[in-house]
């Protein structure tokens, strides 16, 4: 099966006709399924740009949410909104059941959330825009703001358990889709992995020990996990069966790779 995934496509830069294009970009290639990780825009434009790019992509879209997703509003009303939306569109990863996407293979997903755990989260000085611009982490003291994030990513953590069991009923192979990084090692920045003041904001811990869990006790599965949110390609095995692919972006130009997708793995399309 030959995925188009793309991640971090950020249409607001783009606006509607951009929108438009990049779907019909995605519709040249022919692929079977569509596959977008999150940081799609912002929630002010968010419902018409995804409907405008799903509809010249010509077929549904699986997707997940990114933080830049959540901008000027807060988290359960875009998720709300979205949820309402993916049924005309696709299928929004995080509020539906885990599903057969081909012989052999389930696709289910979670948001994820820089989960301020790895690295160095109390002496860091990396101030993101999400701390300001979305609602729910809007506070001026920082160890509230570090519980806050950490609770948001315990919450993602056991949806995604959630899930996983799902889509082992399933199938062997599992396509687990996800914003932000679930591993140090996937968090990747320029080539090389992020150091100790951008990784509590750019990894999300409690979800990758999930996946580690579920893969350590389920040696006959294999977990596929297609993340974005650093804007920096990259590729990592972090078990025998576990293997992350990070996606790569830049802003005003958004993009996506074709992937073929088989009962036994995932690799890069010709």
């Amino acid at each position: 099966m030959r995925v188009a995934w793309g991640t971090d496509i950020h249409l607001n830069f783009v606006g509607a006709d951009g929108a438009r294009l990049y779907g019909q970009q995605v519709a040249r290639t022919r692929p079977d399924a569509f596959i977008v990780s999150g940081d799609i825009a912002e929630a002010t434009n968010l419902t018409p740009l995804l409907r405008t790019m799903a509809e010249g992509a010509r077929l549904p879209c699986d997707f997940v949410l990114g933080n830049h997703d959540f901008y000027r509003s807060d988290i359960d009303t875009v998720r709300a909104e979205m949820t309402a939306l993916s049924a005309s569109i696709g299928s929004y990863l995080s509020v539906q059941p885990a599903r057969e996407l081909m012989d052999g293979v389930a696709i289910t997903g979670v948001d994820g959330w820089g989960d301020a755990r790895l690295g160095n989260p109390e002496g860091t000085d990396v101030r993101l825009n999400d701390f300001l611009m979305i609602r729910d982490l809007a506070t001026p003291d920082w160890s509230e703001l570090l519980a806050r994030l950490r609770r948001l990513g315990d919450q993602e953590a056991a949806l995604a358990q959630t899930r996983l069991d799902e889509a082992f009923q399933l199938a062997k192979h599992v396509l687990f889709v996800t914003h932000v990084p679930p591993f140090r090692a996937a968090c990747w920045h320029d080539g090389e992995v992020s150091n100790d003041a951008w990784l509590p904001f750019f990894t999300c811990d409690a979800v990758g020990k999930v996946l580690r869990h579920a893969a350590r006790e389920n040696p006959d599965r294999h977990i596929t996990v297609l993340c974005g949110h650093t804007h920096s390609a990259g590729e990592v095995h972090v078990g025998p069966n576990l293997h992350v692919f990070t996606g790569r972006a830049d802003y005003g130009t958004p993009a996506f790779d074709l992937l073929e997708v088989s009962a036994t793995g995932v690799g890069f399309a010709d």
